[in-house]
């Protein structure tokens, strides 16, 4: 029985022997010119999160809301929110509130005062107080401006 089964137990070895020489290789192989390096990929684990002295609110990449308050965003009003967040910019500021955001270079974090935050930050928080996710005055209440008409 034994006899009968060398060939392919010679085979089976030949086979992985080849199998290994091709891996050990592969780092000396060209890679193919149409196909792009390999770059990392930045995964965000969330859309926003504003961190406020009563609370955290989490806005997750699918919509969904958690912290302070609760709830789903519709598709409208996700992607509205999603092209604001592509416009904000890490800021060295000060402040007493936290903005956490990711871009294609990663996670980052600004704290501001929401009296004088950007333009970019404060449509987001805008977007965000309309919703009825945030407490938070109006922009125009804070600077001490009267409303527009």
């Amino acid at each position: 029985m034994l006899k009968r089964n060398i060939p392919e137990f010679l085979a089976s070895i030949f086979m992985a022997l080849l199998l290994l020489g091709g891996y050990a290789m592969r780092g000396q192989m060209p890679w193919p010119t149409h196909y792009p390096t390999p770059r990392s990929h930045v995964q965000p684990r969330f859309l926003l999160e504003v961190e406020t002295p009563r609370g955290t609110l989490t806005v997750g990449n699918h919509g969904e809301i958690s912290g302070l308050q609760q709830g789903r965003l519709g598709e409208t009003d996700l992607n509205d929110l999603r092209l604001a967040a592509q416009l904000l910019k890490p800021a060295k500021g000060g402040g007493t509130w936290k903005l956490r955001f990711y871009d294609a270079e990663g996670a980052h974090e600004s704290s501001f005062d929401p009296a004088r935050a950007d333009a970019e930050t404060r449509h987001v928080l805008e977007n965000l107080r309309i919703l009825g996710y945030l407490e938070m005055e109006p922009v125009h209440q804070q600077a001490g401006q009267s409303r527009p008409q």
